[in-house]
């Protein structure tokens, strides 16, 4: 009995690596270097330029879900300088701006944000519909 060195599934044969004809036209495959890797350079640099675009806007410069995301992971971010000290400047200074701006300092839950627009144009893809133009947040 000759051994099946193919792989089979129920509906018919499963096409292997070295069954399928790959010509000049086959698209190139992306070749990923894996995800960023970060440092407490990187984490500070991005976290910097999150406050600064935050005190030098006039207004919050953030849409609801950004606002939302960027809060969401604040805490996250300052375990990153827990033994330096600078995760107390960078909420201090983080809870000054969302103050100016009269935004709350802690995300209101998960329901309750898409509830109320926060993810308007995912909530739309989800529901498969149009978004509705009065929850989408300018810019």
């Amino acid at each position: 009995m000759a051994r099946n060195t193919g792989m089979d599934d129920l509906f018919g044969h499963v096409p292997q690596r070295g069954d399928l004809a790959l010509d000049d036209a086959s698209p190139a495959v992306a070749v990923s270097s894996g995800p960023p890797v970060h440092t407490i350079d990187t984490i500070r640099e991005m976290v910097e330029g999150l406050l600064q675009e935050l005190e030098t806007s006039g207004t919050c410069p953030w849409n609801p879900r950004d606002l939302y995301g960027n809060r969401g992971m604040w805490p996250h971010w300052m375990h990153w300088f827990r033994n330096t000290g600078e995760a107390e400047d960078f909420t201090r200074r983080f809870h000054a701006a969302l103050t100016r701006f009269g935004k709350p300092l802690v995300n209101p839950p998960f329901e309750e944000a898409w509830e109320s627009g926060v993810f308007e144009e995912t909530r739309a893809v989800v529901e498969r519909r149009e978004p509705d133009p009065r929850l989408l947040a300018p810019g």
